[in-house]
């Protein structure tokens, strides 16, 4: 009776510590995660609206900011798709969102922009390196700007929309390396 007692909380001390080890941040970025914020993303409006032609800006894609060199080449291209989630989550804050847009989904991206950023916060802190942070700082300031300039109308959104769907799809498609794939489909 007494080694069963020991067996059973020697299995219970087990679980706890694994469910305890399982909730532990990875530090590394969730490809599902990362493909499913684009997918909402391109599914919260239609296609690029014929109206909005007029407002279409092209901005220079800060491909460069992603293409790193060295020993540390996939923790700095981690941390550039890291920098680039806490700039898209910057672009959205407090701003007059389209109301045209699908509010779920804006609503489900936003969070998931926001969970990605927080569980992989560790690795901003891991690289010593600032490589293509200017690059996307720039990038990021012109989607600002413009919407500034625009007044945060419903076609700047979409550009703003737009560019940051070919930032997404470039690092799904150039740096799936770099993230965490649990089960890839």
């Amino acid at each position: 009776m007494a080694i069963q007692s020991v067996a059973c909380i020697s299995i219970t001390i087990l679980l706890l510590c694994l469910v305890q080890v399982r909730s532990m941040p990875t530090c590394q970025l969730q490809g599902n995660l990362l493909k499913k914020t684009h997918h909402l993303l391109r599914d919260m409006g239609g296609n690029f609206p014929a109206q909005c032609q007029q407002d279409n800006v092209i901005l220079a894609f800060p491909a460069s900011a992603f293409n790193t060199s060295g020993a540390q080449q996939r923790r700095e291209t981690t941390k550039a798709i890291h920098q680039t989630l806490e700039r898209i989550g910057s672009l959205f804050a407090d701003e007059d969102l389209p109301s045209a847009w699908d509010q779920k989904k804006l609503e489900d991206f936003l969070e998931l922009v926001y969970r990605l950023t927080e569980e992989s916060r560790c690795v901003s802190s891991s690289v010593d390196g600032d490589d293509g942070s200017e690059t996307l700082k720039a990038f990021f300031d012109g989607l600002t700007g413009i919407v500034i300039d625009k007044s945060s109308s419903f076609c700047v959104w979409e550009v703003v929309r737009r560019e940051l769907l070919s930032t997404l799809q470039f690092i799904l498609k150039n740096h799936s390396d770099c993230l965490f794939w649990p089960m890839r489909t």
